[in-house]
């Protein structure tokens, strides 16, 4: 009981979290007939490649062949560690993300008690990262984002201790650095600006200092890169070279882009962000008397910058969540260390003034996006129940073992054992070499009927409007959900290959339709 009273502010932020989780799983189990499905289909690529881990010792979407279809090699090896102690389930992300996201809230809690932070204070920080960053949302995405907050702040507030020191001591950054990169290769923009900090402030102890977390920070990319080659794909994995940025240098517009012009656009174009950073940037020029916390906003505003440059937002949101969370952090150290303690009333005025001006103006448009995010979630998981899961049951029902042609890719290959053919690129090797020779175009209409042909495709199923479709695939029915906030589009189609196929697709389907939930409009194309 002395524990709960010493420490009331996380015990109330942790209920409060737990709280909104079980109430948003309850609203969204009784809509899905008590289906656990995420919030991204993208989560149950990575519970694809963790089973065919696990089960076939296969480090693919299917258990055909290896796929490098995911930035997050951690991830999938604590999915298949869970899948193999307790058998592939649904549950596992779930429990994952429950967990990391508890210790999220631990560590800012010690961190902040580290800073003196008042109780209160404490408290609003941690609920200021539940509900501005979404974090039940960010759980319910069932994906590797809060294992990758988490490591952030561990690795910037570590980062922030040794960078704070004269002469720097070398802490043991190797494990940390690797897990950070591991989670998300974006983690290498963090290892950079540190890296980056660390010279310019430890000259050469800073040197070494630097090349040591590199190797280290490099070493998970460089691994899993030389494997992929061993299996005939590419250094980086799928994913990140079709999103990855690009600078067109023939043109005066792309050359200031890469020195900056596109963070800077980037950041104009999502509120939030450009709010964290007028914040940082704000109390970073206010404080001097905590390098830890100076240094910590320094990382942070860099990191974010140099994402902003280089990466994207967006997708429900998730790619800027560490952003967010670093930044929150941040700010709140730089606001709290020794502003409570300030000997003169005036003086204290002041500082409280300051410190609320900025938190006003970062937080609203923060708490505006957090909460659109949390009330989107139950809509995001019935979307995915409605479209991708009811795929997925269509498929292992009637083509287990059978070659498929699919853009979403996610709950089709976790819950049956497909040859698939990915027409985005991720997961196919072929699909993803075009589009890289095509300028990141799409593969045209004649290029995917090549390729179903070479893989054997019977059927295919994709989003209206999201590809070309060869003309001598014949659409067979649709499928349409209604308030839809995540899947690539409201209609999915289904396209039997050739016309002896057509009839058993057809008649697959009108057997199917009984199960699909009231809310999806089957219509069949005679």
């Amino acid at each position: 009981m002395s524990t709960i009273k010493n420490h009331w502010s996380f015990f109330a932020a942790l209920s409060v979290l737990l709280f909104t989780l079980l109430i948003t799983l309850s609203i969204t189990l009784s809509r899905n007939n008590f289906h656990l499905t995420y919030a991204v289909d993208d989560a149950f690529i990575h519970m694809a490649i963790a089973k065919n881990l696990a089960q076939n010792g296969v480090w693919g979407v299917t258990a055909a062949q290896f796929s490098s279809a995911s930035s997050s090699p951690l991830w999938e090896l604590l999915l298949a560690f869970t899948y193999r102690l307790f058998g592939v389930n649904t549950l596992a992300p779930l429990i994952l993300n429950i967990i990391f996201a508890s210790g999220l809230l631990w560590f800012v809690y010690h961190l902040l008690w580290k800073y003196q932070a008042p109780p209160l204070w404490r408290c609003l920080t941690l609920f200021a990262l539940i509900f501005c960053t979404s974090l039940p949302a960010l759980v319910l995405t069932g994906m590797e984002h809060t294992l990758h907050a988490l490591l952030t702040v561990l690795f910037i507030t570590y980062s922030a201790k040794a960078l704070a020191q004269q002469p720097v001591s070398l802490p043991k950054w190797r494990l940390l650095a690797m897990l950070l990169v591991a989670a998300r290769y974006e983690g290498m923009f963090t290892i950079a600006v540190v890296c980056l900090l660390l010279l310019l402030t430890q000259r050469r102890r800073g040197l070494w200092s630097a090349l040591y977390i590199a190797v280290c920070g490099a070493a998970p990319i460089i691994f899993y890169g030389m494997y992929s080659l061993s299996q005939g794909w590419y250094f980086l994995p799928n994913s990140v070279m079709l999103k990855s940025s690009t600078f067109d240098l023939s043109q005066p517009l792309g050359i200031l882009s890469l020195f900056g012009l596109r963070a800077l656009i980037h950041m104009l174009s999502v509120a939030y962000i450009f709010v964290l950073v007028i914040g940082l940037v704000c109390l970073l020029c206010i404080r001097r008397d905590s390098r830890e916390a100076v240094f910590s906003g320094w990382i942070t505003l860099l990191v974010i910058l140099l994402h902003m440059q280089f990466s994207q937002t967006g997708a429900f949101y998730r790619y800027e969540a560490y952003l967010i969370i670093s930044a929150l952090v941040a700010l709140s150290l730089l606001a709290s260390s020794k502003a409570f303690a300030l000997p003169h009333w005036n003086t204290l005025q002041r500082a409280h003034f300051r410190h609320a001006l900025v938190g006003v103006i970062v937080l609203i448009p923060l708490l505006s996006h957090g909460i659109k995010m949390l009330l989107e979630v139950p809509q995001a998981m019935t979307n995915n129940y409605q479209q991708q899961y009811q795929m997925a049951q269509f498929v292992q029902e009637y083509y287990n073992e059978s070659g498929l042609a699919l853009n979403d890719i996610g709950a089709v290959s976790y819950f049956s054992n497909i040859h698939l053919l990915d027409i985005v690129g991720l997961a196919s090797l072929d699909v993803g070499r075009l589009t890289l020779e095509q300028n990141r175009q799409p593969p045209t209409a004649a290029q995917i009927a090549a390729l179903a042909r070479e893989n054997n495709v019977t059927i295919a199923i994709v989003s209206e409007g999201w590809v070309d479709i060869p003309p001598e695939w014949i659409r067979i029915a649709s499928w349409t959900i209604t308030n839809n906030v995540i899947a690539a589009s409201d209609t999915v189609l289904f396209y039997a290959i050739n016309a002896a196929e057509a009839q058993i697709l057809r008649a697959n389907l009108r057997a199917y339709s009984r199960l699909l939930p009231e809310e999806v409009r089957f219509q069949i194309d005679e």
